[in-house]
């Protein structure tokens, strides 16, 4: 049995603040668990399947007892307490940090007197869930060991959920640095998998012929344009950050803007860019900005709420392009991250094919979810590459392709693979459990 306790059981919710308003984004600094939402939701959507509901959630031919309690229930055995964090952890984190613009109180001291009791037990889990973001520091494990230890509640009690695709690894360095510490429970969760597959799901549920298919790509790219008016790319941003501006100016330099779908507004910056140990000039910056904004169809990134960008799955670019440059979140190696964003998972529900501007070993990520790439027509050597080298290798794909006189013939080719990865994202879901399912059931008997 899987029990999730929570204060707000309505919302499922620990650690409620309305005070604790996170500037840069116009979110709280504790929300829902993710992680929590998913097996909620997978919850109610096998109930609807069963009828009687049973309360569990069947993987692998085996039924599990799911239970959402509130925090004044009758609660049998070891339980989860969730707690979904926002942002970086200089937000939710603030109090390690002598410089941060909060002054928000510990994590662990807004926890009620019956969560401490029960954690120092070994009754009770904490679940830390920053599964919406995919930035690491070694910070976080300092925080959640340190203040656990000090509050004397054992680390393995502790589980750490983030976007953070490389969390296993860097909790490995982290530990061989610090021997002395015990291990807390790390998850790595594409969030974003389940987030954007479940409103696949419900898009083709309601038959709201939304989501592009080979089908219509096909019928599209052949006879409503032809094939001289698709775009090479499209490559779709809101926030200019540094590695998207970057690619940005390679495709400048490399004169191919005119041959994409190109959104991008202009970097806001005083100085030499940096990732990692590269450098773009800041005569380059205010060059490329010249020429800056620049919308796609002259639809506006910075006149529409979150929502709108969030789910919008840019179906006309999509259609009237070969390839899509997918920006994600996170790009520089030092960083020590790998992150999957709702972009990835929005051009994989439209059945396109693309390139990853993101972290490195991207793609192998992608290939551990069950998902497969394009390698047989575009030479993905980029996703293995080091910091800049990632962009300097898609823009010369991007010329290989642009030269390529048989595309429509080549791009046929990926049908199965794009329908396949449509496939796995439905069934990952609907019907995959999320990352150490099974580890936290052994963990609650």
């Amino acid at each position: 049995m899987i029990t999730l306790v929570f204060e707000n059981l309505d919302e499922i919710k620990n650690c409620e603040d309305a005070s604790e308003l996170v500037v840069d984004g116009s979110v709280y600094r504790t929300t829902m668990s993710p992680y929590a939402n998913h097996l909620r939701m997978t919850l109610h959507y096998q109930e609807s399947l069963n009828h009687p509901s049973t309360n569990t959630i069947r993987f692998n031919k085996t039924d599990y007892s799911i239970q959402l309690k509130h925090v004044d229930d009758k609660i049998d055995g070891k339980y989860i307490i969730p707690v979904g964090v926002n942002q970086s952890p200089e937000s939710w984190m603030c109090d390690f940090y002598q410089d941060s613009r909060y002054d928000w109180k510990n994590l662990y001291d807004k926890l009620s007197d019956k969560y401490l009791r029960d954690l120092r037990e070994g009754v009770a889990y904490l679940m830390i869930d920053n599964s919406l973001e995919g930035y690491h520091s070694d910070d976080i494990f300092t925080y959640l060991h340190d203040n656990a230890v000090s509050r004397s509640i054992n680390p393995r009690q502790i589980i750490y959920v983030t976007g953070n695709l490389n969390i296993d690894d860097n909790l490995k360095e982290w530990l061989l640095l610090n021997p002395d510490k015990s291990p807390i429970l790390t998850i790595p969760y594409a969030h974003f998998e389940f987030d954007i597959g479940r409103r696949s799901y419900e898009t083709i549920r309601k038959d709201l012929n939304i989501l592009p298919t080979t089908t219509t790509h096909k019928t599209h790219k052949q006879s409503v344009l032809g094939f001289d008016d698709i775009k090479l790319y499209n490559f779709l941003n809101k926030k200019a950050r540094n590695h998207r501006f970057w690619m940005y100016t390679s495709l400048e330099q490399s004169d191919l803007i005119n041959d994409g779908i190109v959104s991008m507004n202009p970097l806001e910056y005083h100085s030499d860019l940096m990732i990692d140990s590269n450098t773009l000039s800041y005569d380059t910056i205010l060059e490329s900005n010249k020429n800056l904004p620049v919308y796609a169809y002259n639809d506006n990134t910075n006149d529409k709420d979150f929502q709108y960008y969030m789910y919008n799955f840019n179906q006309k670019p999509m259609l009237n392009s070969w390839i899509s440059i997918i920006s994600e979140t996170h790009f520089d190696d030092s960083q020590k991250t790998c992150f999957l964003s709702e972009k990835t998972f929005k051009t994989i529900a439209t059945q396109t094919p693309f390139m990853i501007l993101g972290n490195k070993g991207s793609l192998k990520k992608l290939h551990d979810l069950g998902y497969k790439t394009f390698h047989n027509i575009i030479n993905e050597n980029y996703d293995t590459l080091d910091s800049v080298h990632r962009i300097e290798a898609i823009v010369e794909e991007l010329k290989a392709w642009k030269s390529n006189p048989n595309k429509f013939r080549h791009w046929s080719w990926l049908k199965s693979i794009l329908e396949h990865n449509f496939e796995v994202l439905k069934f990952n879901s609907l019907f995959n459990p999320p990352p150490k399912f099974f580890e936290i059931a052994e963990l609650l008997k």
